[in-house]
C-alpha cells in the first residue's frame, strides 16, 4: 500500500468512526458516559468520574446512572449542597427510590430542613415500614424537631429493628438533652455502651454529657476510654489536649498531649499551632517563635504551618517580620501561583486589619490585574469598598466571587452586610438565609445574622437563628450564655436562671454565669436571692457600672434604698468619675420617680460631657415624667443638634411630636433619621404612613416602604399596601393588604385599606366584607373615620 492509499484508509476509518458516533442518540451517548463514570468511580478517581457524569447529564439530563453516580461522587467529595441537588433531580424521576430518599432526608437534617427530611422518610416508610434507616432518620428530625415525644416512640421502634445500632441510643440521649434530662441522656448512653460492640460513637456523647453533669474526674476517664476505643483517632487526642488546656490549664500537660497526638493526626497544624500558643503563654514570644519555626523546619512541606508564621508575627505585635514572611511566601517559586498569591491575600488581609486602606487596594489591585477571578481578592476588594462607604460598588465584586465559589463564607456575609449597608434589607435578609444554607449555621456566619436580625428589632428570629446553632454545637459556652441573654431580654428569666444554673453547678466559679443569674433574678424581681449574688459580684467588680446598678435595684427593693442612692452618688462625685455614671444614677432615679434629682444628676453629667445622648434622655424623661411636655420636647432638639449619637433622641422626638399632632415637625425629624440612615422598622413606617397623608409624597413613601417586602408584620405589611396603592401598583398593593388583614383581623385602619384597595381592584365582594368588617372593628383611637367608611361603603 502506497502513502497515499494508507492516508485515504485513515481518513476513511476516521469519518466511519464519526458517522457511527452521529448515528448513536443522546440517550445512548449518555448511558456510556454513565457506564465510564461507574468504572472510574469504582476505581476511585472522582475527578474523572464526575466529568463523565456531566457528560451523560449533558447528554441526557434525566439518566438515572448518572444522577446516581454524581450524587455519589459529590457525597465522597464532602459537597453536600451538590449531592443534594442531584438527588432531588433523581427523586423527581424515581419518587419511591429508597437509597436516595434516605440519603436526601439525612442531608436534609443537616440542612435544618426537618419537614422535608420527615416527607422523605415517610416516603420510605410507606414501603418498608420497619425499615430501621428511615425510622432513625424520622426520629432524628423529630429531634431536631424539638417533637421529643414523638421522637422517642419512634426511636423505640427502630431500636427493636436494630437494637444495636449506637445511632439510635445517641438520638435517644439527644432527645432527654433537649428535654434537659441530663442523668437520664446518661443513663440511656451508659446502656447503649454496655450493648454496643464498637463503642466509639457513645463515648463521643457520654463525653458531652460528663462535661454537663460529671465532674472532671469522670471527663477525664470518658476521653481516656474514648482514646482506648479508638487508639488510632488523633483527633481524639487532640481533644483531649484541648480540655486539659482551656478547662484545666495545665499547660505542661496539655502539651504532652498535643505532642502524643501528633503521629495520630492528618491536619497537624492546629496541634502545632497549640503548643506553640503554650510555649508563648508560659515561656514567651521568643520562645514560641523559636518553636514555631522548629516545626517548620522538621515539616516543610506543611504549607499551612507556614503560612502560621507570618501570622505568628502580626498577632505578636512583628509586623516588619509578618510582612516579610508573607513576601518570603509570595515570592517562593517553589509554590503553586495559587499560594503565591494567598500570601499576597495574607498581606492584604493584614493592611485591611490595621486600618491601611490604600495599601491593601495596592495589593488587592496587583492580585485581580493577574487573576480578575480569584475570590478572595475580590472579597478584599469589596471590603475595602465597604469600609470607604462604597458598598453599593462592593455588591457586584461579592456576586462575581460567589460565582467562583458559591460557598464562600467570607463573601455570603458581606454581600448580605452590603445589601444591609445600602438599604436593601429584604435582600440583606435573603442572603444571610442563602449563607446558612449554603455553608450551615457556622459560628461567623451566625453571629453575623443574629447581629443583622438585632439591628432590625427582630430579636425573636434572632433567637431561633442561634438555637439552631446550638443544636449543633450544644457545649458552645459562649453561645449557650448569649442564648440566656436573650431569654433575659426576652423576660423568659426562668429559662435564663436554669441555664445559669446549670452552668454554675458544673463551673461554681464562672462569672458570666454568676452575672447572667444575677440579671435573671433582678429581672424575676427576686431580689432576696439576687441580695447576696450581687453583693459578691460588686466586690469583685467595684467599678463595673452595670454590677454597681444591679446591686443598688437589689438594694432599693430590700428595704436599703438610701444605701442603693448612696453608692450611686458616690460614683458620681469621685475624681476618675465618668458620663456612665451619671447615666447609671440618673437611671436608678427614674426608677424611684425623683424626677427632680434625676434631672439634675443629668444636667450635672451633660456639663462635663455635653455629647452624651443618654443624659440628655435621662433629662428629657424626668423633665416630661415632671409635667413640663413643652420642656422635654426642647432637650430633645438639644439632644439632635449636640449630642454625637442622637438616633434615640431623635425617635422620641418624633414620636412625641406625632402623639401632639405636630406632623409637619415629625415628619422633618424622621427625614434626619432616614438622611443618616438610621430609621428602624417603626420609625420607617411612621415616616411612610406620614407621607402618605400628603400628596406629592407617594413615590418617596413607597421608596421607604419597601423595605417592607417580605414582613410578617401585618401593620408595616398595611403600610406597604397602602404606598402601593397611592402609586397605583393594585395588584401589589392587593396581594399586601390580604395580608395585612389576615395578621390583624381587627383593626378598623387595615380593613377599610383593605376594602377601598379591593375595590379598586374591581373586587366588590371582598371590599364590601372588608369595610363592613372595619366598621364593627371601629374604636376609639382608630385613625379612620365612620365617615371615610361610609363613604367607601357607598361608592360601592
Amino acid at each position: 500500500m502506497n502513502r497515499t492509499t494508507l492516508g485515504r484508509s485513515l481518513l476513511s476509518g476516521v469519518a466511519a468512526l464519526v458517522l457511527l458516533t452521529a448515528c448513536e442518540s443522546k440517550e445512548e451517548q449518555a448511558i456510556k458516559f454513565a457506564q465510564s463514570g461507574q468504572e472510574y468511580l469504582a476505581d476511585g478517581d472522582l475527578d474523572r468520574a464526575e466529568l463523565q457524569f456531566n457528560n451523560a447529564l449533558y447528554k441526557d439530563p434525566i439518566n438515572l446512572d448518572a444522577l446516581r453516580g454524581a450524587a455519589e461522587v459529590a457525597k465522597q467529595k464532602d459537597e453536600p449542597t451538590r449531592q443534594s441537588r442531584f438527588l432531588a433531580r433523581l427523586l423527581n424521576e424515581v419518587p419511591d427510590d429508597v437509597t436516595a430518599n434516605l440519603a436526601y432526608a439525612r442531608l436534609s437534617i443537616l440542612g435544618g430542613a426537618q419537614d422535608q427530611a420527615l416527607e422523605h422518610a415517610e416516603r420510605v416508610l410507606e414501603q418498608d415500614p420497619s425499615n430501621s434507616e428511615a425510622l432513625t432518620i424520622k426520629g432524628a428530625a423529630l429531634v431536631v424537631s424539638n417533637r421529643l415525644d414523638e421522637a422517642t416512640e419512634v426511636l423505640n421502634q427502630a431500636l427493636e429493628q436494630d437494637p444495636d445500632n449506637a445511632e439510635i441510643f445517641n438520638l435517644l440521649a439527644a432527645g432527654e438533652i433537649r428535654s434537659d434530662n441530663y442523668e437520664e441522656a446518661l443513663a440511656t448512653v451508659n446502656e447503649g455502651i454496655a450493648q454496643a460492640e464498637n463503642p466509639e460513637t457513645l463515648l463521643i456523647v457520654k463525653l458531652v454529657l460528663a462535661e454537663q453533669v460529671l465532674g472532671e474526674d469522670e471527663v477525664i476517664q470518658t476521653f481516656e476510654d474514648l482514646i482506648e476505643a479508638a487508639p488510632e483517632n488523633g483527633l481524639y487526642r487532640q481533644r483531649y489536649a484541648d480540655y486539659v488546656l482551656l478547662k484545666q490549664r495545665d499547660y505542661a500537660k496539655a502539651r504532652q498531649l498535643y505532642a502524643d497526638a501528633l503521629p495520630h493526626l492528618t491536619e497537624k497544624t492546629q496541634a502545632y499551632t497549640r503548643i506553640v500558643s503554650i510555649d508563648r503563654q508560659t515561656q514567651g514570644d521568643a520562645a514560641a517563635e523559636q518553636t514555631l519555626l522548629g516545626f517548620v523546619e522538621q515539616n516543610p512541606e506543611d504549607l499551612d504551618l507556614r503560612f502560621s508564621v507570618p501570622v505568628f508575627y502580626c498577632q505578636t505585635g512583628q509586623r516588619a517580620k509578618c510582612d516579610a514572611a508573607y513576601k518570603s511566601l509570595a515570592e517562593d517559586e517553589a509554590l503553586t501561583d495559587e499560594d503565591r498569591l494567598r500570601a499576597r491575600t495574607g498581606m492584604a488581609d493584614t493592611a485591611i486589619a490595621q486600618g491601611e486602606l490604600d495599601r491593601a487596594e495596592q495589593i488587592t489591585d496587583q492580585i485581580l490585574a493577574e487573576d480578575d477571578a480569584n475570590v478572595a481578592a475580590l472579597t478584599n476588594k469589596a471590603q475595602i469598598m465597604m469600609a470607604r462607604g462604597e458598598s453599593e460598588a462592593a455588591i457586584p465584586l461579592l456576586r462575581t466571587a460567589l460565582n467562583g465559589d458559591p460557598d464562600n463564607a467570607e463573601a455570603l456575609v458581606f454581600l448580605a452586610l452590603a445589601y444591609e449597608q445600602t438599604d436593601q434589607i429584604q435582600f440583606a435578609d435573603s442572603q444571610f438565609a442563602r449563607a446558612v444554607d449554603e455553608v450551615g449555621y457556622t459560628k461567623p456566619i451566625v453571629e453575623q445574622y443574629r447581629a443583622f436580625l438585632l439591628r432590625r428589632g427582630e430579636n425573636g428570629r434572632a433567637q431561633d437563628v442561634l438555637e439552631r446553632y446550638l443544636a449543633a454545637n450544644p457545649s458552645d459556652l459562649d453561645a449557650v450564655i448569649a442564648k440566656a441573654q436573650g431569654d433575659v431580654q426576652a423576660q423568659d428569666f426562668r429559662t435564663a436562671l436554669e441555664t445559669a444554673d446549670r452552668i454554675l453547678a458544673r463551673d461554681p466559679q464562672n462569672e458570666r454565669a454568676k452575672r447572667l443569674k444575677l440579671a435573671a433574678l433582678v429581672g424575676a424581681e427576686q431580689w432576696q436571692d439576687a441580695l447576696p449574688l450581687s453583693e459578691e459580684l460588686v466586690t469583685a467588680n467595684p467599678a463595673d457600672r452595670r454590677l454597681l446598678s444591679a446591686r443598688a435595684r437589689v438594694l432599693s427593693n430590700t428595704g436599703s434604698e438610701d444605701e442603693a442612692m448612696e453608692l450611686l452618688d458616690a460614683r458620681t462625685r469621685g475624681e476618675d468619675t465618668e458620663t456612665a455614671d451619671f447615666v447609671l444614677f440618673g437611671e436608678a432615679l427614674l426608677r424611684n420617680e425623683d424626677y427632680d434629682r434625676a434631672r439634675e444628676v443629668a444636667e450635672r453629667g451633660l456639663a462635663q460631657d455635653a455629647a452624651s445622648e443618654d443624659l440628655y434622655i435621662i433629662a428629657y424623661l424626668a423633665t416630661k415624667r415632671g409635667g413640663d411636655e413643652a420642656g422635654s420636647a426642647d432637650i430633645l432638639y438639644e439632644a439632635a443638634e449636640k449630642a454625637s449619637q442622637s438616633r434615640r433622641a431623635r425617635t422620641l422626638l418624633s414620636n412625641d411630636l406625632i402623639v401632639q399632632g405636630r406632623m409637619d415637625e415629625a415628619v422633618a425629624v424622621l427625614r434626619t433619621l432616614e438622611a443618616d440612615n438610621m430609621l428602624e422598622p417603626l420609625t420607617a413606617n411612621n415616616l411612610a404612613s406620614l407621607l402618605l397623608e400628603r400628596p406629592g409624597n407617594e413615590a418617596e413613601a413607597l421608596r421607604i416602604a419597601e423595605r417592607f417586602r417580605g414582613t410578617d408584620n401585618p401593620y408595616f405589611a398595611d403600610t406597604l399596601a397602602w404606598a402601593y396603592y397611592k402609586n397605583d401598583r393594585i395588584p401589589d398593593a392587593s396581594r399586601l393588604s390580604r395580608q395585612a388583614a389576615d395578621g390583624a383581623p381587627n383593626s378598623a385602619d387595615i380593613l377599610y385599606h383593605r376594602g377601598v384597595i379591593a375595590a379598586a381592584e374591581g373586587d366588590r365582594p371582598s371590599a364590601e366584607s372588608a369595610l363592613l368588617a372595619a366598621k364593627r372593628a371601629h374604636a376609639q383611637g382608630a385613625q379612620v373615620s365612620m365617615a371615610d367608611i361610609d363613604a367607601a361603603l357607598e361608592e360601592l
